[in-house]
């Protein structure tokens, strides 16, 4: 039996009491869905807690044994995420995760971070460089001397000013 579809208007194939063709069942569904859990976000999340806190052994025990069916998968996503996490310079690294906890950060931890002044020459979301505030802590923090001791990786030529790395937006 052949019907409109109550979205789109098109022809299709009706199967039961369907109302919608194929793809706008699914946008339907997904749209459904993603408003289900932002109306309810605080119910969801009153109800996850009150379901661990009873349910706290058989939750670790699943987490448990799924750590252990997929040990080997874990440790190579473990691995991949720590290589490229820390394949940059660390004083880099540095101003990244200062600018990510300022600005970004969601962990309770990280609350006195919050509303932090952040150079505007640094911050990338106002036109500034990372890059531009590794070069500073470099040159001008005597702290930074035993981290560049320390490491030897792809960014050397950095420390000798061999790369443009520090320089401003409008002089490349």
């Amino acid at each position: 039996m052949k019907t409109i579809c109550i979205a789109c208007g098109k022809v299709f194939k009706k199967r039961s009491a369907q109302k919608r063709c194929k793809p706008c069942q699914k946008a339907y569904r997904k749209a459904r869905c993603a408003s289900y859990y932002q109306n309810h976000r605080e119910e969801l999340r009153v109800w996850s807690a009150a379901y661990y806190d009873k349910n706290t052994e058989a939750v670790k025990a699943r987490v448990a044994a799924y750590a252990e069916k997929h040990k080997a998968e874990i440790k190579i996503k473990d691995q991949k995420r720590h290589k490229s996490r820390y394949a940059k310079h660390p004083v880099y690294q540095s101003v990244y995760g200062h600018h990510y906890k300022i600005f970004s950060s969601r962990r309770q931890s990280d609350h006195n971070y919050r509303g932090m002044p952040f150079c505007e020459e640094w911050n990338p979301d106002r036109g500034g460089r990372y890059e531009a505030g590794e070069q500073w802590i470099i040159e001008n923090l005597e702290s930074s001397r035993w981290l560049l001791a320390a490491y030897r990786g792809p960014r050397e030529g950095v420390h000798a000013g061999q790369s443009g790395v520090g320089v401003s937006p409008e002089a490349e």
